[in-house]
């Protein structure tokens, strides 16, 4: 199968404030929109990333895991 084109990426990041400063001031990229929801404790953060649009989420209780040797390990 090929792609023939990507719309968003969307990452989960255990610190909205720490990424949100990367991606925007460091990176250089341009806010489209953030959305808070403090009734979940979460935010949302769509960029721009040229042909593409990135999306960071936040939210308070992530799962710790990794994938090792093909297997999810929490």
């Amino acid at each position: 199968m090929k792609l023939k084109d990507v719309n968003h990426i969307a990452l989960i990041v255990s610190n909205f404030n720490v990424s949100k400063d990367f991606y925007v001031n460091k990176f250089g990229l341009k806010i489209i929109h953030q959305i808070d929801r403090p009734e979940k404790q979460s935010s949302i953060l769509y960029l721009d990333a040229g042909n593409i649009i990135l999306e960071l989420f936040s939210f308070p209780f992530q799962a710790k895991t990794a994938i090792i040797q093909g297997r999810l390990v929490v």
